[in-house]
């Protein structure tokens, strides 16, 4: 069956195009497949940038440019939102209205033909199926199947066909495809298989042996057997080895197999946590690169508009060509500008990507805002979450199992007792091996007693005495870190509130200054460089109260590690804030 898809849809959606460009030349002057997805999303209702570039399954940059295009054909228009002047919300005019509703007429009345030889039975089937293909569709099962289809198999077409990614999303993905959480997860595996090796030398080893021989002894000993003929020995035994007492190493093996099996777990969740830590910052950074590019997409609307304007006003003599001059020199500057942004843009998914396992996708739909949860509630609620500082639990752990480290190095200068039993059977037949009277055992207690060992013990205590102290420095350094991080954290999330407060009160008033600024050009009681002087601190304004968000999240984010609590719940927690 998704063979059959595969090989249907194609040709299906090459069909639609090919009426769609025969209604265009004939009707409209050649509008293109993807225009006309424009035109048909803006019918249902006016959409931003972003949203519009969501609804026909493109980029962004791939967006406006369409959208630019259709500006000059007016067809569409862009209109700033009354309630917040940083959105752009693009709309269909007069002309485009008909436009779309004339081209889906046409092609659609040409698509209609196609299925008139069809029976009523084999249109009601085909009604039913169409029905069952877009459950399936708007469930998202099929959507990389559509994707491929209509856009291509390449990576870039499928990172940008794709399900918008959500923060939760992001994480689950990295911590379940990033090497680096691979890693640390595979070393746990790796020192429960070790712990489970040191319990196991708590019992007893038990080995065969088994021999043959054909051999003579010397006429000249004592009582050479067989006198001295060559004949066969045959020995087969087990050798039972329990031990009882080797120093303290037994039992500190299995205490330190198990510290170490919580120190993996405990870098795991390091691993996991600042996994967890990079994805947000990454995540949030497309965010604040994108807000920033609307922010100059929209600065470079208006400047589109105060060129226009300032012709305007320069035909009438209300204005010198110098005005001209200097809006066209600003709208010129912006295109660096957002070359640039777009590029950091592209920058930051593909961070994104390379985290969560699409490495090599360079667009990536995301679902997230710098939308700011409120800091007074996360105290309440961190009031009742408990606090874990993972590197100190880790270097706790570590001076724990440098004891038993010791106490195993030391063992070899202890003495050792172990329980031993033999059981043998021999004969020289093969035939007598099984005779009661061949058989042989003995059970003992063997006790190991070390001497003298060249003075080492005495140089192996200096050595562990040094490394205990080298743990003990490690701790101090790492608790210095540790409060030292935590001031940082705390500062620098202070700062963060002061200064989203702040940039949010100088975007209104920029806000309002450039509103009035620009009423006051239209009557002419200003000039363009006062009004130019406007856009551009509310251009500055915007994108630093955009800034100043993700400082904020950042700093929540850093404060949230600083301070040992669940990251994981942050995450939570701003994943329900997105609308």
């Amino acid at each position: 069956m998704p063979q059959k898809f595969m090989n249907v849809i194609p040709r299906c959606m090459g069909a639609i195009r090919t009426e769609m460009r025969a209604a265009a030349q004939e009707r409209l002057d050649g509008v293109s497949v993807v225009q006309f997805r424009v035109l048909a999303g803006l019918w249902q209702k006016p959409m931003n940038n972003r949203e519009l570039a969501e609804h026909i399954g493109i980029g962004v940059p791939a967006t406006s440019r369409l959208v630019d295009g259709l500006v000059k054909r007016g067809s569409v228009q862009r209109k700033v939102s009354e309630h917040d002047r940083r959105q752009v919300y693009i709309e269909l005019t007069p002309a485009g209205s008909a436009c779309f509703e004339t081209l889906s007429s046409v092609a659609g009345g040409k698509i209609a033909q196609r299925f008139e030889s069809l029976s009523e039975e084999k249109r009601t089937k085909l009604l039913a199926g169409l029905e069952v293909l877009g459950e399936v569709m708007l469930s998202g099962v099929l959507a990389l199947c559509i994707g491929f289809a209509a856009f291509g198999s390449s990576r870039r077409a499928y990172a940008e066909d794709k399900t918008p990614i959500t923060l939760r999303e992001a994480v689950e993905r990295a911590l379940a495809k990033n090497p680096i959480v691979l890693k640390a997860r595979e070393h746990v595996q790796e020192v429960d298989a070790v712990s489970r090796t040191a319990i196991s030398q708590l019992f007893p080893t038990i080995s065969g042996t088994l021999l043959a021989q054909h051999r003579k002894d010397t006429l000249n000993s004592a009582a050479p057997l067989f006198d001295g003929t060559p004949y066969n020995l045959y020995n087969f035994g087990f050798i039972l080895n329990q031990p009882l007492l080797q120093g303290g190493a037994l039992w500190a093996s299995v205490k330190g197999a198990k510290k170490d099996r919580d120190i993996s777990h405990i870098d795991l969740e390091i691993a996991e946590r600042d996994m967890t830590q990079q994805v947000l910052v990454s995540f949030y950074g497309i965010v604040l690169a994108q807000e920033k590019l609307e922010s100059l997409e929209n600065s470079e609307k208006v400047e589109r508009e105060s060129v226009d304007e300032a012709k305007r006003r320069n035909k009438v003599g209300r204005s010198s060509p110098l005005d001209v001059l200097q809006a066209r020199t600003q709208l010129a500057l912006l295109t660096p500008q957002l070359a640039t942004a777009r590029n950091q843009r592209r920058i930051a998914a593909t961070q994104l990507a390379t985290l969560i396992g699409l490495a090599g996708a360079r667009e990536l739909h995301i679902k997230g805002s710098l939308r700011t949860p409120d800091w007074n509630g996360i105290q309440k609620r961190l009031g009742d979450s408990k606090a874990r500082r993972l590197e100190i639990e880790k270097i706790d752990r570590q001076l724990d199992r440098f004891d038993d480290s010791r106490t195993i190095a030391l063992a070899k200068h202890w003495p050792t007792v172990a329980l031993v039993g033999t059981y043998n059977r021999q004969a020289f037949v093969k035939n007598d091996l099984f005779d009661p009277d061949s058989a042989a055992w003995s059970f003992s207690l063997q006790a190991t007693i070390p001497l003298f060992s060249g003075l080492s013990s005495v140089q192996e205590r200096s050595v562990l005495l040094s490394l205990e102290r080298q743990l003990e420095d490690d701790k101090m350094r790492t608790s210095d870190i540790v409060a030292l991080d935590k001031v940082t954290a705390q500062q620098q999330l202070d700062v963060a509130i002061e200064t989203i407060s702040s940039s949010k009160q100088a975007l209104d008033l920029a806000n309002e200054s450039l509103t009035e600024a620009r009423r006051e050009y239209r009557l002419g009681t200003i000039d363009y460089q006062q009004l130019l002087g406007n856009q551009q601190s509310q251009l500055a304004a915007d994108i630093s109260c955009a800034q100043s968000r993700y400082d904020y999240l950042q700093n929540l984010a850093h404060y949230y590690v600083a301070f040992g609590y669940d990251l994981g719940r942050l995450v939570q927690e701003m994943g329900e804030s997105v609308p």
